[in-house]
């Protein structure tokens, strides 16, 4: 079976684990060339080339959930749109869809802060946060190093962070 890890946003990505091998691939969620969206075809096609039916695969999604600070309305209705895309394309492969909360995969790998610096700013809080995830990715994951080398790519990631806890917790 092909774990599939889903970090949803426009600057999301996608992550593929082979549960037999471990091996590991990870891509950005592809867009839309016109468009600032997500292409839910080109997403669907590229699930299918990597997790093909013959062997099989279950997706896990990054629950959505409101931040109470910063983003507003605008912010939401474009995740949530990204998020509906996102299922449709998992819904076009058939799939098996696991969702899952940041605060449940996140946990199971040490992510949470447990006393968060008030006085640290959101936003830098936000970036230790990502260099956590990039540092746990990149130990897990040393074959991929080419692909978790900036600090961007911490989307990619979270994916990869995210196939593995479905991996190691529900198989």
């Amino acid at each position: 079976m092909i774990y599939i890890g889903v970090d949803p946003g426009i600057a999301g990505a996608i992550a593929f684990i082979d549960g037999a091998t471990g091996a590991a691939k990870v891509f950005d969620l592809p867009l839309k060339a016109t468009e600032r969206r997500i292409d839910g075809l080109a997403l669907a096609l590229l699930m299918r080339e990597h997790a093909p039916a013959a062997i099989g695969g279950r997706a896990y999604l990054e629950q959505l959930h409101a931040r109470a600070s910063g983003g507003g309305m605008q912010q939401m209705g474009s995740m949530m749109k990204t998020v509906g895309i996102i299922l449709g394309a998992i819904d076009c492969t058939k799939f098996p869809l696991v969702e899952v909360t940041p605060q449940k995969w996140k946990g199971k790998f040490g992510l949470i802060d447990k006393n968060p610096d008030r006085k640290q700013k959101q936003s830098e809080r936000d970036r230790m946060r990502k260099a956590k995830s990039l540092d746990m990715a990149r130990r897990l994951f040393p074959s991929l190093q080419a692909d978790l080398k900036r600090a961007a790519d911490d989307g990619r990631a979270e994916a990869l962070l995210i196939a593995h806890w479905g991996r190691i917790t529900q198989s």
